[in-house]
């Protein structure tokens, strides 16, 4: 996989670059998001939990790729190559309904 950065553009607002792309895939699929992150990290020599990628387009047969990638100066992202941890959550209490029982007198 090649990749060649064809625009890159300093966000001063949001503190982040921005870049456009170009995938050249001759012999394999589009890549995964993952790929493309752990990729851009080598290329830009930045930590692979500041890099963001947002899209990858891909004409149907075509060996080539878009992808618009996110640098960002402080924003961590999360770890695309990493499986997603499930937060534990507290057990849900059932409410009892008592039914009062009217004493006859």
């Amino acid at each position: 996989m090649k990749v060649d950065i064809k625009s890159e553009r300093y966000n001063p607002f949001l503190k982040r670059k921005e870049l456009v792309v170009h995938i050249e895939n001759p012999t394999e699929p589009t890549p995964r998001k993952s790929a493309l992150q752990q990729l851009m990290a080598k290329e830009t020599k930045k930590d692979v939990e500041n890099i963001e990628v947002i899209d990858i387009f891909s004409n149907n047969g075509e060996p080539k790729a878009v992808a618009h990638v996110d640098i960002w100066d402080d924003k961590k992202v999360r770890n695309l190559s990493k499986p997603v941890e499930k937060e534990e959550t507290a057990p849900v209490k059932e409410e009892k309904t008592e039914k009062k029982e009217e004493k006859k007198g």
